[in-house]
């Protein structure tokens, strides 16, 4: 009885140390196959990182050289432009004998960063065209609440000037005239009055001294004392209104009503024109910008020259003709 007893004993010892060494076995197995599933995982989360990595690396790389080509084509188009455009003024000033004294000039692509100028430092009696940066002044006022739309500058006895527009018969000297109906006059017809009272509200020296912000030119010590401009500041004041359209969205509907229809507005039909002209003592001048397929800057200044109005508009067409057509 007690061998059989000792022989159960060692049998269910043995049975006992089989079966743990079973599921010692079967732990081990579990635990590895999990490692090895992980290692797995790992290896595939690592491939599929570094195929993502390599996809986001392909990606960037044709994206900058997109950019870069672009860039290079945008380069060949500001290229071709000036050189069309130098090509076509130095044709033009030969034909009409236009000298430095008599003829500047600038065209500037906003879009592609093209530009051509031709005597664009001479300053020329500005006539009309300083009405713009003059307007400009006041919008400035408007938009930082020191004045609104409806403030009203006194009518006095000195601003009456013959000209185009309705102040002077829609106002009697001493009226308060509101800023809105001036600026669209001085702009939209040309009113001499309207602007006599715009320069008196300010002070002719401070308005002088105040319109050449719009430039980062050196301008000349006559630029402060008389009415004169240049194309390189006309340009300026341009480009100044283009980069802060939101600021001047009135004066660029009453620029784009200006004039009838006539110097660069007389050629230039299928693309809209906001501009401003000048005309005094054989000075006559325009200058605007050109909503084609692009935004174009163009300014004709001149003194003296036969049958002005016309070369503006020919010059006006011919430019935007060169530049839309690729």
């Amino acid at each position: 009885m007690k061998k059989k007893a000792k022989h159960r004993k060692i049998v269910n010892k043995y049975k006992f140390f089989r079966t743990l060494t079973i599921l010692v076995l079967i732990i081990v197995g579990i635990v590895t196959i999990k490692f090895f599933v992980g290692i797995t995982k790992q290896e595939n989360q690592e491939g599929k990182s570094i195929e993502t990595a390599n996809l986001e690396t392909q990606k960037e790389l044709e994206e900058r050289d997109k950019i870069e080509q672009e860039k290079i084509e945008r380069e060949k188009q500001k290229q071709k432009e000036e050189e069309k455009i130098g090509e076509y003024i130095e044709q033009i000033k030969q034909e009409k004998h236009l000298t430095e004294d008599k003829f500047s000039f600038f065209y500037q692509n906003v879009d592609i960063g093209s530009s051509y100028f031709f005597n664009e430092e001479k300053y020329f009696t500005a006539a009309s065209t300083i009405k713009v940066p003059l307007t400009m002044l006041y919008y400035d006022q408007i938009n930082e609440g020191e004045k609104t739309l409806e403030s009203a500058l006194t009518y006095k006895s000195g601003c009456y000037e013959v000209g185009d527009g309705k102040t002077a018969s829609s106002y009697k000297i001493g009226n308060k005239v509101p800023l809105n109906f001036l600026m669209n006059q001085a702009i939209v017809k040309s009113d001499n009055t309207a602007t006599n009272i715009l320069i008196q509200g300010m002070g002719f020296s401070e308005y002088r001294k105040q319109i050449a912000k719009y430039s980062e030119r050196e301008l000349i010590k006559d630029f402060y004392k008389s009415n004169i401009t240049s194309a390189g500041y006309a340009c300026d004041v341009l480009t100044h209104i283009v980069e802060n359209q939101s600021n001047y969205e009135i004066l660029l509907q009453d620029m784009k009503q200006s004039s009838y229809g006539e110097y660069l507005k007389n050629n230039i039909e299928e693309y809209e024109v906001a501009h401003k002209y000048g005309s005094y003592n054989g000075y006559v001048h325009d200058y605007g910008i050109i909503y084609g397929e692009n935004t174009y800057l163009i300014g004709i200044f001149t003194k003296g020259v036969s049958n002005a109005k016309d070369l503006i508009a020919s010059i006006g067409e011919q430019v935007v003709n060169l530049v839309e057509i690729k």
